[in-house]
């Protein structure tokens, strides 16, 4: 049986030392990290209007290539970089199951 899509959302702060230009920056090195690891469908990644927290969006095939990446982010400069302009005290961190999407993914033969 096929695993079940996953969705992991991320709500954050940014340091007070990071700017938007360096964190959207380092957001786009981790998407191409990210786009390479088996079983990665799409990020999203934005900051509520009204307030500080930004709000990144990862779809995954399944629970077990998210686990796969979160093992590889570790060890990532690139994750580095992204996660020295986190506020750890504000990460929140959700894992859901997808049960509806509207998107419909290209199979690859």
């Amino acid at each position: 049986m096929k695993e079940q899509q996953i969705v992991t959302i991320y709500t954050f702060k940014t340091t007070p030392e990071a700017s938007r230009e360096a964190f959207l920056d380092a957001n786009q090195k981790l998407t191409r990290f990210l786009a390479e690891q088996p079983g990665f469908h799409y990020r999203s990644v934005g900051q509520e209007s009204k307030s500080e927290y930004w709000v990144d969006v990862v779809y995954w095939e399944s629970a077990s290539a998210a686990d796969h990446a979160n093992c590889e982010f570790m060890s990532s400069p690139c994750s580095q970089e992204f996660m020295r302009m986190v506020d750890h005290d504000s990460l929140s961190v959700q894992r859901i199951r997808v049960d509806f999407s509207s998107c419909q993914l290209q199979e690859t033969a």
